[in-house]
């Protein structure tokens, strides 16, 4: 016997493939900073071309002075962001919410490497908007 689960199941599954993945993304990001930034001796001065002087000013005096402490510290964010997203619940949405921003912030920097996060954080957003709204009609805690 065929039973059809509905379309809000079938919704569900969708958004929960679309966080594994997301969490998969930062997480590979972080494997690819731990494997390759983290050995480059000046990884971040490509960002010094931002148009915003306050960035150019931060990544060409502030982060190239130490920048394994800043390739670990992104490292440590990633990993957080992609494992809060595959948590779960309330952890999933604190994920999508901080990759939201972390997308955002590297939205910001206006390098041509750099623009497609802005397209990456109105697709967390909405990821993000579709959990609350779903963990909202089901009872949870946003």
């Amino acid at each position: 016997m065929n039973v059809s689960l509905g379309p809000k199941l079938h919704r569900f599954e969708r958004d929960r493939i679309a966080q594994y993945i997301v969490g998969g993304i930062w997480l590979a990001g972080a494997a690819f900073n731990a494997v390759a930034t983290l050995r480059q001796p000046d990884p971040y001065t490509w960002l010094e071309e931002s148009l915003v002087r306050p960035y150019r000013w931060f990544f060409g005096e502030v982060a190239t002075a130490n920048p394994s402490f800043w390739t670990l510290a992104l490292i440590a964010g990633e990993t957080a962001l992609g494992l809060l997203t595959l948590a779960g619940g309330k952890w999933t949405r604190l994920g999508l919410l901080g990759g939201t921003l972390f997308s955002l912030f590297l939205f910001t920097l206006a390098t041509p490497y750099t623009m497609m996060m802005g397209g990456y954080a109105a697709f967390l957003a909405w990821l993000a908007w579709r959990e609350i709204k779903s963990s909202q009609a089901n009872g949870s805690a946003a």
